[in-house]
């Protein structure tokens, strides 16, 4: 950890998942390397599923896997990320504010609802600098691009897609 806000967002990540000793497991402190260790189905299979095969952590593997792919590029994760589920900054003045839906049996429904949950907050933050990202696993990929590439530009919305392996691209 390079900066005090990653190393205190960390501990409070870590604080979060106390209760649950399977998803503490889970939430490691994020460094300068991206998490190629593990792959999500590797990491999923440590959480406890119910009927569906959904686990509540499945989305936070997700997120941890993006964030570390960030950190990896020389992005910084900021403390307090308020309604967004992914904060960062870039050393040259780029913001990245995402959202990050994991595996569901919804992933049109779940898309859609990430968003509208950027668009209602967009007006509160618009900096020339800063960027909106929709972060999916693979397979959630179509729904995420069901809205058109020039709505997405206009709206200045990234699209991610996090593999089975735990790789990061954007689309």
């Amino acid at each position: 950890m390079s900066n005090p806000e990653q190393m205190e967002f960390a501990s409070r990540s870590m604080d979060m998942f106390a209760d649950d000793p399977q998803l503490r497991l889970l939430v490691q402190p994020v460094g300068p390397q991206p998490a190629e260790e593990s792959t999500i189905p590797d990491l999923c299979a440590a959480v406890s599923r119910d009927a569906g095969g959904m686990a509540k952590g499945d989305e936070l593997i997700i997120q941890n896997l993006f964030e570390n792919w960030l950190v990896a590029r020389g992005w910084t994760l900021t403390a307090e990320r308020g309604w967004v589920d992914v904060d960062a900054r870039h050393p040259d003045g780029r913001r990245l504010l995402a959202e990050v839906k994991g595996p569901t049996s919804s992933p049109g429904l779940d898309v859609d609802t990430a968003y509208g949950q950027l668009l209602r907050r967009m007006g509160e933050v618009a900096p020339a600098k800063t960027r909106f990202g929709i972060v999916v696993p693979e397979r959630s990929i179509t729904a995420a691009l069901r809205v058109p590439e020039r709505v997405r530009e206009l709206l200045a919305v990234d699209v991610f897609a996090v593999s089975s392996s735990g790789a990061v691209r954007q689309i």
